[in-house]
């Protein structure tokens, strides 16, 4: 049965981003396919863990006074994932379950891979044992030795780059038998673009709305003795504006709140489905490589029965146009089954000693 390893990269601009990407991969925030009684057994490999610092906030250290560009990809999201086969091989279908050799094994070399190759620009890795199948989440921010932020010299611009990167990454993962997934699957990430737009908006839409100010208004010269009383007028149309505005004011951040935790909870569930798509499309393809191994030794096995039709055919020919060289043939036969059976007694016959 073949059995495939797999990488995905998905790049995060805002510190929102990373802040929320950490949250899920320490657990946060629990998706919808994760199962909470097995959560304990996720482990923190590198950074901080549930109770930490924020993610978001390291990566907003590391990246502090070094990005180039407003919308510059600060970090890298990355999955290792490999498939369910490797770790329930008795059992692939069997959702939760896994051999925990086994899974030590792939956790070892994959965190040895990852550091050798990211080295400190690693501020989190994760493995997630409480889905369907393990695997481990990292986040990388891509800086290099000066300094800079420079996410396409670490993880390319282009789907060339990225297959090479694939093709690194199962190379590395060869003694465990795994082998690189196929060039066409595309696994694509759900779109969290809207999500973190409302995170940012609702972030630029904060106000103290017990501190709202109002200019101050005065009233015109001409009302003369009224002048008094017209100020009070006014100075009291102004604080019941001013308490119509808190009111507005208020009602918006609630609706917005009330809107980015709808995104919040259709992000989770979206995302969670992100590693299942991953195991079942490798899955697929395993099934897709036993295919092509079973059309291919039918293939073959037509081709012998063939070629002994083919035979049977000449010597029933033989036998129909000379009956006495096939009698000939069929006793040289049964000499040959004669002079095996000989043989196969003298190996399997004992060896007596003096005495019995």
């Amino acid at each position: 049965m073949s059995m495939f390893a797999a990488i995905r990269v998905e790049a995060r601009h805002e510190i929102s981003d990373i802040s929320a990407a950490g949250a899920h991969n320490t657990r946060r925030h629990i998706p919808a396919n994760a199962d909470p009684a097995k959560s304990d057994r996720n482990q923190i490999l590198i950074g901080p863990g549930r109770d930490g610092e924020d993610i978001g906030e390291i990566a907003a250290k590391m990246t502090e006074g070094n990005m180039r560009l407003k919308k510059q990809r600060r970090a890298a999201e990355i999955l290792l994932i490999a498939s369910p086969e490797y770790f329930r091989p008795d059992l692939p279908h069997q959702a939760g379950y896994y051999n925990q050799k086994k899974m030590e094994t792939w956790r070892d070399l994959n965190l040895e891979w990852a550091k050798k190759k990211w080295g400190d620009n690693i501020i989190s890795a994760t493995l997630h044992l409480d889905e369907s199948t393990p695997h481990m989440h990292l986040i990388v921010i891509p800086k290099k030795e000066n300094g800079a932020i420079s996410y396409k010299e670490f993880f390319g611009g282009s789907k060339y780059n990225m297959s090479k990167l694939q093709t690194e990454y199962a190379e590395a993962m060869k003694p465990l038998g795994l082998r690189r997934g196929g060039e066409n699957i595309e696994i694509d990430y759900a779109d969290n673009k809207e999500f973190y737009k409302a995170v940012k908006r609702n972030k630029q839409d904060e106000i103290d709305i017990d501190n709202i100010s109002m200019p101050s208004l005065e009233a015109p010269r001409y009302f003369g003795p009224l002048r008094g009383w017209t100020q009070g007028a006014v100075e009291g149309k102004v604080a019941e504006v001013q308490d119509e505005i808190k009111q507005l004011a208020k009602k918006k951040l609630l609706q917005n709140a009330a809107e980015m935790e709808r995104l919040r909870q259709e992000n989770r569930r979206i995302t969670s489905y992100v590693v299942e798509n991953d195991n079942l499309k490798l899955e697929l393809q395993a099934k897709e490589e036993e295919k092509k191994e079973a059309e291919k030794k039918y293939h073959e096995a037509q081709l012998e029965a063939k070629t002994e039709i083919e035979k049977l055919s000449r010597i029933l020919e033989t036998a129909k146009n000379n009956p006495g060289a096939f009698i000939d043939y069929i006793q040289q036969l049964k000499d040959k089954d004669k002079e095996k059976e000989r043989e196969m007694k003298i190996i399997t016959m004992p060896v007596l000693t003096p005495g019995t």
